[in-house]
């Protein structure tokens, strides 16, 4: 086979791949999740893409952004406070790592801040105003009382804000980290990663995610902090 070809064949196959992975993903997780009204705040698309795959309303704010991870301790800090403070535009970023995925991408997205402090990263919006309106609409849904807290190891996360993770006051939390933390009990360490220095992206970390930990127990409460999956 021609070298040109072969790459076209092989990109095929794998989008052909790719798109049965999703489908096989999506029937499994509409077939495990009977409990639609749960709010997942997240670190990064991961939450925002459980709502989308079920095709069910966001009841949460943070879809389609990211926070780095000193920004999103402080954020789940004073939740319910930060979730209705004024967000305010500016032009660049505090840290490097989203500064300069703008400029190699050439996708300068929204970046706002909360009460001058915590950066929230609006990476699939197009402008401040879609984002913030779709923002304060959403966390007008919020469900405090069947609450789901997520986090990642990714964008400028340390032990230190892992440890500070751990120890928020929040009935079910779960995170996600490519090392283990066997002294922290909401850590789920992915060994399948563990050469990485982090997790992966959220669209491509969603199915090993899914087959680590069982949703509906999480969101029904049966399983408050993932504590039997830790050992993973």
């Amino acid at each position: 086979m021609y070298p040109l070809l072969e790459r076209v064949y092989n990109k095929i196959v794998w989008e052909l791949r790719g798109r049965r992975i999703e489908k096989k993903y999506r029937e499994r997780l509409k077939n495990n999740i009977r409990n639609e009204d749960f709010s997942i705040i997240s670190n990064n698309c991961w939450g925002g893409n459980i709502y989308g795959d079920l095709g069910i309303e966001y009841k949460t704010p943070t879809a389609g952004l990211f926070f780095n991870a000193p920004c999103f301790v402080k954020f789940l800090k004073n939740l319910k406070e930060n979730l209705n403070a004024e967000i305010v535009e500016v032009k660049y970023s505090r840290y490097d790592n989203v500064n300069k995925m703008r400029e190699e991408t050439k996708n300068y997205f929204p970046i706002g801040l909360i009460n001058n402090d915590i950066e929230i990263d609006f990476l699939h919006y197009r402008t401040m105003e879609e984002a913030v309106e779709k923002w304060k609409r959403r966390s007008d849904r919020v469900n405090f009382d069947n609450l789901l807290i997520a986090m990642s190891d990714t964008d400028n996360c340390t032990s230190k804000e892992i440890e500070e993770f751990d120890e928020l006051h929040f009935e079910k939390k779960i995170f996600f980290s490519s090392k283990p933390y066997p002294h922290l009990k909401s850590v789920l360490f992915f060994e399948e990663w563990e050469h990485r220095p982090t997790i992966l992206p959220a669209d491509k970390a969603k199915y090993l995610i899914a087959q680590k930990i069982d949703l509906q127990q999480w969101i029904s409460g049966k399983d408050k902090r993932a504590i039997e999956y830790t050992s993973v």
